[in-house]
């Protein structure tokens, strides 16, 4: 079976192929944790997020 796919593949025309992406990206993944030394409180900025998401 794995030799009859393969030749199938073979057989396949690149021009013919076309390819989707869809992973797509989200802005507003800001991390709501971090590391600080101990004892210590972590305090750092994020950026403020407008757009929801973003597709190229």
């Amino acid at each position: 079976m794995r030799f009859e796919y393969r030749d199938w593949v073979l057989g396949i025309d690149p021009n013919n192929l076309v390819f989707v992406d869809e992973s797509g990206l989200k802005l507003g993944m800001t991390r709501l944790y971090g590391r600080a030394k101990s004892g210590e409180r972590l305090y750092e900025a994020v950026a403020h997020v407008i757009a929801d998401k973003t597709y190229h």
